[in-house]
Protein backbone atom coordinates (compact mmCIF):
# COMPACT_ATOMS: atom_id res chain seq x y z
CA UNK A 1 0.00 0.00 0.00
CA UNK A 2 2.79 2.38 0.91
CA UNK A 3 4.98 1.45 -2.75
CA UNK A 4 1.56 2.25 -3.99
CA UNK A 5 0.77 5.98 -3.28
CA UNK A 6 4.05 7.48 -5.13
CA UNK A 7 3.40 5.36 -8.27
CA UNK A 8 2.63 7.93 -10.94
CA UNK A 9 -0.56 7.09 -12.68
CA UNK A 10 1.66 6.57 -16.56
CA UNK A 11 3.55 3.75 -14.22
CA UNK A 12 0.66 1.88 -13.34
CA UNK A 13 1.45 -0.84 -16.59
CA UNK A 14 4.41 -1.34 -15.16
CA UNK A 15 3.04 -1.99 -11.04
CA UNK A 16 0.87 -4.61 -12.50
CA UNK A 17 3.41 -6.26 -14.57
CA UNK A 18 5.59 -6.52 -10.93
CA UNK A 19 2.49 -7.59 -8.52
CA UNK A 20 1.74 -10.04 -11.26
CA UNK A 21 5.09 -11.75 -11.31
CA UNK A 22 4.39 -12.04 -7.92
CA UNK A 23 1.11 -13.81 -8.06
CA UNK A 24 3.07 -16.41 -10.40
CA UNK A 25 6.55 -16.79 -7.78
CA UNK A 26 3.89 -17.75 -5.19
CA UNK A 27 2.07 -20.17 -7.51
CA UNK A 28 5.57 -21.55 -7.74
CA UNK A 29 6.33 -22.08 -4.21
CA UNK A 30 2.57 -23.24 -3.51
CA UNK A 31 2.80 -26.00 -5.71
CA UNK A 32 6.46 -26.61 -4.73
CA UNK A 33 5.64 -26.44 -1.04
CA UNK A 34 2.43 -29.17 -1.53
CA UNK A 35 4.74 -31.21 -3.39
CA UNK A 36 6.75 -31.47 -0.05
CA UNK A 37 3.91 -31.85 2.10
CA UNK A 38 2.04 -34.89 -0.25
CA UNK A 39 5.34 -36.41 -1.43
CA UNK A 40 5.15 -39.08 1.71
CA UNK A 41 1.67 -40.19 0.38
CA UNK A 42 2.71 -40.90 -3.15
CA UNK A 43 3.93 -44.05 -2.87
CA UNK A 44 0.34 -45.30 -1.36
CA UNK A 45 -1.87 -42.84 -2.90
CA UNK A 46 -3.90 -44.15 -6.26
CA UNK A 47 -4.30 -40.81 -7.16
CA UNK A 48 -0.81 -40.12 -7.03
CA UNK A 49 -0.05 -39.52 -10.88
CA UNK A 50 -2.88 -37.18 -10.92
CA UNK A 51 -1.76 -34.96 -8.17
CA UNK A 52 1.91 -34.73 -9.59
CA UNK A 53 0.05 -33.84 -12.66
CA UNK A 54 -1.64 -30.59 -11.64
CA UNK A 55 1.75 -29.49 -9.58
CA UNK A 56 3.63 -29.82 -12.36
CA UNK A 57 1.60 -28.01 -14.24
CA UNK A 58 0.65 -25.34 -11.37
CA UNK A 59 4.16 -25.32 -11.19
CA UNK A 60 4.93 -24.34 -14.91
CA UNK A 61 2.12 -21.84 -15.58
CA UNK A 62 3.62 -20.45 -12.36
CA UNK A 63 7.27 -20.13 -13.59
CA UNK A 64 5.91 -18.65 -16.91
CA UNK A 65 3.58 -16.39 -15.53
CA UNK A 66 6.93 -15.11 -13.23
CA UNK A 67 9.44 -14.58 -16.07
CA UNK A 68 6.69 -13.34 -18.46
CA UNK A 69 5.46 -10.77 -16.25
CA UNK A 70 9.28 -9.54 -15.37
CA UNK A 71 9.92 -9.58 -18.93
CA UNK A 72 6.97 -7.18 -19.46
CA UNK A 73 7.85 -4.93 -16.33
CA UNK A 74 11.42 -4.41 -17.85
CA UNK A 75 10.33 -3.97 -21.16
CA UNK A 76 7.48 -1.43 -20.12
CA UNK A 77 10.30 0.37 -17.76
CA UNK A 78 12.64 0.51 -20.87
CA UNK A 79 15.42 -1.90 -19.35
CA UNK A 80 15.10 -4.51 -22.11
CA UNK A 81 14.96 -3.73 -25.54
CA UNK A 82 12.83 -5.27 -28.10
CA UNK A 83 15.01 -5.52 -30.70
CA UNK A 84 17.38 -8.16 -28.71
CA UNK A 85 14.07 -10.60 -28.27
CA UNK A 86 12.49 -10.29 -32.38
CA UNK A 87 16.28 -11.23 -33.31
CA UNK A 88 16.41 -14.31 -30.94
CA UNK A 89 12.89 -14.93 -32.46
CA UNK A 90 14.26 -14.84 -35.70
CA UNK A 91 16.86 -17.11 -34.85
CA UNK A 92 14.47 -19.43 -32.86
CA UNK A 93 12.08 -19.64 -35.78
CA UNK A 94 15.19 -20.38 -38.48
CA UNK A 95 16.49 -23.12 -37.11
CA UNK A 96 13.17 -24.46 -36.71
CA UNK A 97 13.09 -24.78 -40.19
CA UNK A 98 16.55 -26.35 -40.78
CA UNK A 99 14.63 -29.16 -39.22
Amino acid sequence: MVGGKNVEVTDLPQMVALFHSLVGAAAVLTCFANYILEQPHFATDPAANVIKTFLFLGTFIGGVTFTGSLVAFGKLQGNFLSVFYTKLGLVFNQSLDFW
